[in-house]
């Protein structure tokens, strides 16, 4: 989410941010490596494996996406895996004062590292002008991005790790940050978009917020409709959509948070406005994650199956009106 910490200094060794560069090499490697069938497998018994240690048969996305982190480490030919959720202990009463998520060998580096790692989603408020100014979409509570940056750098990668020195830390905070967008204003789906559409916006380069840093806009329930009209008519305008197809709006579960839709996932995920203004009377206060994809004109909106393929243009945080740590 962040190329550096402006603002968050670590209170002892100083702590790396893998670069845009480091994950597109990342991506092509971890593309590469699931060529094959067999570690495809191999990952997916995991993940199952995982889930049945959990009562509620299902797992919690931060744990997910450590897993996910944790296999590409393993099987990385840039690394060797020194040590998995590294237990540390006090030397003078022997009790456990933290966990290190993984300790690596970095070939290509030269280096050992310690790794931290979160997928975090924060929607920013109107006003900010620092990482606090990024909230969590709980309606309550005190998570903010400066919160979870300041916790990683100055305790989690600041655990002794006598064993394992000199050591490199490296942060590694993944997700996507949420902007605010108002009626009348023009649609944007990069960051370069946003700083060029909206120059009075978050100051998102004075933060060290990275040019590659995936955003989005958060909506209010009361825009809705405006945000609706405006999306589809910049998709028709650039072309996105062909005579025979149209933008439908797909509310994601949290296991789909991570990735764009393809037309693998299963469903229903199609809503219509009466169903989406459903789901926010039952989410309490909370946002909808909400994708916004081409699909096949039909008269059937209730959860249609994705037999065609599936092209996600946008995807946005609905809000509802009078959200406490957005108003």
């Amino acid at each position: 989410l962040v190329s550096s910490a402006l603002g968050v200094k670590p209170s002892g060794c100083s702590v790396d941010f893998p670069s845009s560069d480091f994950w597109k090499r990342a991506q092509a490697e971890s593309e590469s490596l699931f060529v094959s069938s067999s570690t495809a497998q191999e990952l997916k018994q995991q993940l199952q494996e995982e889930v049945s240690r959990h009562r509620s048969g299902f797992l919690r996305l931060g744990h997910y996406f450590e897993l996910l982190l944790g296999y590409w480490l393993k099987n990385s030919s840039r690394f060797q895996m020194l040590a998995d959720h590294h237990a540390v202990y006090d030397p003078n009463d022997g009790r456990t004062i933290g966990e290190a998520d993984w300790i690596v060998q970095a070939f290509t580096a030269a280096k050992t590292q310690h790794w931290e790692a979160a997928l975090k989603f924060y929607l920013a408020r109107h006003d900010t002008t620092d990482f606090n100014g990024f909230v969590g979409p709980e309606p309550a509570g005190d998570d903010t991005l400066f919160r979870k940056l300041n916790h990683m750098i100055n305790q989690q990668l600041q655990l002794p790790l006598e064993r394992f020195e000199p050591l490199e830390r490296v942060c590694c905070l993944k997700g996507r940050l949420f902007l605010p967008w108002s009626a009348g204003t023009p649609i944007w789906r990069t960051i370069q978009e946003y700083a060029a559409l909206d120059p009075g916006g978050v100051p998102l380069a004075a933060l060290g917020i990275g040019s590659q840093t995936p955003v989005a806009p958060w909506v209010s329930e009361c825009d809705w409709l405006s945000f609706q009209d405006a999306v589809f008519e910049q998709a028709q305008c650039k072309g996105f959509l062909k005579g025979n197809e149209r933008l439908a709006t797909c509310v994601l579960p949290k296991s789909h948070w991570m990735a764009a839709l393809r037309s693998s996932d299963t469903g229903p995920f199609v809503h219509t406005p009466v169903e989406i203004a459903e789901q926010m009377h039952r989410a309490a206060g909370r946002p909808l994650m909400v994708a916004l994809c081409r699909l096949p004109k039909s008269d059937n909106l209730q959860g249609l199956a994705f037999d065609n393929p599936v092209t996600e243009w946008m995807r946005c945080f609905l809000v509802p009106n009078g959200h406490p740590r957005l108003a």
